[in-house]
């Protein structure tokens, strides 16, 4: 090895690469999906932003270009979240049920703690300031049991993960019969009941997303 390779191997910066005089560190997120999310949140965010009716958000009639924005992206903004979230799990699914407490634990630590600290601030605003984007009494119990929008997402998609994974670490969704057999199950649930209306800890919304 050179003096030169030397110095280069304990080099910290060497795996930068250097873009006008400054240093950018290597990273191996994908760009592509990583806009996909900005664009999702943007949608979300503006759509909370305007409101779903004349009486919320920014209080824009429903003749409004607003209105007619938010319309025209509602079977794109949250389809768009869960879409990518199954995306990036399908790269590295979960094959080993001893691995699925400590990807679950990181789970917890990315949805249910943001969702646990949110809510209450979110439903004591709502206090503060009604008819924003909803009023809610003070029962801050009852706020997690059955969400505040927008953080119910949180708790349905933490319950697909759980679910998905176990069955995931089992080598169940492997098979294209069981998996066949789970989808059309899930399917006819959705189509000929309302298992979105079960809004305890959101159990129901996340059945919905299975399909």
């Amino acid at each position: 090895m050179t003096s030169e390779q030397t110095v280069r191997s304990s080099d910290p910066t060497s795996g930068q690469r250097s873009v006008g005089g400054r240093h950018r560190v290597a990273t191996a997120r994908n760009i592509p999906v990583d806009t996909l999310r900005g664009l999702a949140c943007i949608l979300l965010v503006t759509f909370h932003v305007i409101g779903d009716k004349a009486t919320a958000g920014i209080h824009v009639s429903d003749g409004s270009v607003f209105r007619y924005y938010c319309d025209s992206v509602q079977y794109l903004r949250m389809p768009l979240f869960t879409f990518l979230s199954g995306l990036v799990y399908a790269w590295r699914p979960l094959s080993d049920v001893t691995g699925y407490p400590s990807f679950m634990r990181k789970k917890a630590r990315r949805l249910l703690v943001p969702y646990l600290i949110f809510v209450p601030m979110l439903g004591i605003t709502q206090l503060v300031a009604p008819d924003v984007n909803g009023s809610v009494s003070f029962n801050p119990l009852m706020w997690w049991i059955n969400s505040l929008s927008p953080y119910w997402f949180l708790l349905s998609t933490f319950w697909l993960f759980a679910l998905v994974a176990f069955l995931d670490s089992y080598g169940l969704l492997r098979s294209p019969w069981l998996f066949g057999g789970l989808f059309v199950t899930v399917t006819a649930v959705c189509l000929f009941t309302r298992p979105e209306e079960i809004e305890t800890l959101q159990l129901g919304t996340a059945l919905t997303f299975l399909p």
